[in-house]
């Protein structure tokens, strides 16, 4: 089985399937069908070797019987003869009516022992079923345990992010040296962007921000094969351009080479030729090289605040910035 298959089988909830259920099924319909107790002599074969036995027995009694009745005359046959010999068979054919009785009660015997031994494979079953279904019960327990910690640690990870995102806009905003009029502008477009950035997040499923979280992004350049072999990877977990552009500057934003694939990248249906870049830009407008000039940053705090995503987004280094503007760093 592949690392693939394997982490597939890791994150999907188990699923139960009886081992037992055929059997169940077939013991209880038994059980179930199983009549009540009647005894039928002649279809008993027990009964009907004993009717053998007493026949054979009867015939050779009444031979004998006639045989000595016969000589007490000469050896001529008589009606006495015959009389006595009917008495002898008959009184073996009254041995096997007596007999039925017993056979009928060794009968009723095992018929109990087959309903009871009917019933114990079918409580064996049932024991074994529900031992089974318990151990898959706990598997479950497990499972949602796992996934609730895998959420929380996200959720927190989500929040420190956040956390760390405001603590940056705080302090770049109590170090501005504007009048009031223009630290209130200021302030509202940092609220604005850092509220965009957030509810963006937001709207990213929750299975597309594991998969960011869990890629390793590997080398400190950006092929497109990345972007190819990720989107081959979770294509099944983005419904939108906006979530496959944010996914892949979360993993590649800090990477070289990334911007100017995305810039090339027009959006596929998109009749205006939209980029990928415009896109992000649309999503991120704090990373706009054009933002922080038009609130009338000096070059060296322009780029601090390009490089680390005006204070909304995790950081990337000074040398992407340069990179994004098509220049080389001095």
């Amino acid at each position: 089985m592949s690392e693939k298959q394997k982490n597939k089988d890791k994150d999907s909830a188990p699923v139960y399937k009886s081992r037992y259920g055929d059997a169940l099924k077939n013991n209880l319909t038994k059980v179930m069908a199983k009549k009540n107790f009647s005894y039928d002599a002649d279809k008993d074969k027990l009964f009907s070797q004993y009717k053998n036995s007493y026949e054979k027995s009867g015939r050779t009694a009444m031979r004998d019987t006639m045989g000595n009745a016969a000589s007490l005359t000469g050896g001529y046959g008589n009606s006495y003869a015959v009389t006595a010999g009917q008495q002898a068979y008959n009184s073996y054919m009254s041995k096997l009516s007596d007999k039925i009785p017993e056979l009928e009660q060794r009968a009723y015997e095992r018929y109990k022992d087959d309903e009871e031994s009917a019933y114990k494979r079918l409580n064996t079953l049932i024991g074994l079923e529900k031992s089974d279904y318990g151990r898959y019960r706990d598997s479950v327990d497990d499972y949602n345990t796992n996934r609730n910690f895998e959420y929380n640690k996200s959720k927190d990870a989500l929040a420190q992010r956040n956390l760390q995102a405001q603590f940056e806009r705080d302090n770049y905003e109590n170090d501005r040296d504007y009048n009031r009029r223009v630290y209130e502008n200021d302030r509202d477009y940092a609220q604005k962007v850092y509220d965009n950035d957030r509810n963006y997040q937001i709207k990213l499923n929750n299975s597309l921000k594991d998969a960011v979280e869990n890629e390793e992004t590997g080398s400190t350049k950006f092929s497109p094969s990345d972007a190819y072999d990720f989107i081959s990877k979770y294509g099944d977990k983005i419904y939108t351009d906006e979530e496959y552009i944010e996914a892949l500057y979360q993993l590649y934003g800090d990477k070289e080479g990334f911007f100017d694939w995305v810039e090339q990248m027009e959006i596929p249906g998109d009749t205006k030729g939209t980029t990928y870049l415009e896109l992000l830009y649309d999503i991120h407008p704090e990373i706009r090289p054009s933002t922080f000039k038009k609130m009338g940053m000096p070059d060296d705090e322009l780029i601090r605040r390009t490089a680390t995503g005006g204070g909304a987004t995790p950081p990337h280094s000074q040398s992407f910035w340069w990179l994004n503007q098509g220049m080389t760093k001095k």
